[in-house]
């Protein structure tokens, strides 16, 4: 709970108490202002038997009011440590699934050049479904995934794949031109700078929703 709210909330209790204590000392005061001290024990106590009865009623407010005080501040930390692991569990899912997203975008243009046309298509093309999967179906764990940005970085990312994909299934195990070299180098540079801004920019996402 605030300190100041706290601090305010306490102020209430403390204000009926001095309430209280106007409210049946002024009366009694009113009452015997013009008697004289007494030196007899029993008026003594029964203003004592008074006093104890303002003090109880006092007490017990107090003691109402503290214990609500204290109820309301553990429920506002329980609902918060509830909230922080909430938080955490999301961050970690969060995390999970950028970790994963990185594999397969990583594994899409692995290749050891002994694999076939076929197998090296193939793993283009699982990278770049499992890219848009992603979009598809992850935009409740960033809510970001739909902005203009990051649309325009998967549909970069996923055209680089397609022609990529396209020249492995025509030119797989043939020497290239020069030309189609220098331009399958840029390709490749290309993939890996848009790439690197997406994860960049969903991993900053991930850090900022921890504040």
């Amino acid at each position: 709970m605030n300190k100041s709210l706290f601090i305010k909330r306490l102020l209430l209790p403390l204000l009926v108490a001095l309430l209280v204590i106007f409210i049946f000392l002024v009366p009694f005061i009113i009452k015997f202002n013009d008697a004289q001290l007494s030196f007899n024990s029993e008026d003594w106590g029964a203003f004592g038997g008074y006093l104890s009865g303002v003090i109880s009623i006092i007490n017990l407010f107090v003691f109402i009011s503290l214990s609500y005080l204290i109820g309301l501040s553990d429920d506002n930390r329980s609902r918060y440590s509830i909230e922080n692991q909430k938080l955490i569990t999301l961050t970690e899912f969060r995390q999970k699934e950028l970790e994963r997203l990185t594999i397969e975008l990583d594994e899409a243009l692995i290749c050891n050049g002994e694999e076939s046309k076929s197998i090296v298509a193939s793993k283009i093309g699982k990278g770049s479904i499992h890219l848009t999967t992603f979009f598809n179906q992850k935009c409740y764990l960033f809510p970001i995934l739909s902005s203009t940005e990051l649309v325009n970085l998967q549909n970069n990312i996923n055209e680089i794949l397609v022609e990529i994909q396209s020249s492995v299934i025509l030119h797989h195990g043939n020497k290239l031109t020069e030309d189609k070299q220098r331009h399958s180098e840029q390709l490749f540079l290309s993939y890996f700078k848009y790439k690197a801004d997406l994860l960049h920019i969903l991993q900053v996402y991930i850090l900022s929703q921890l504040k």
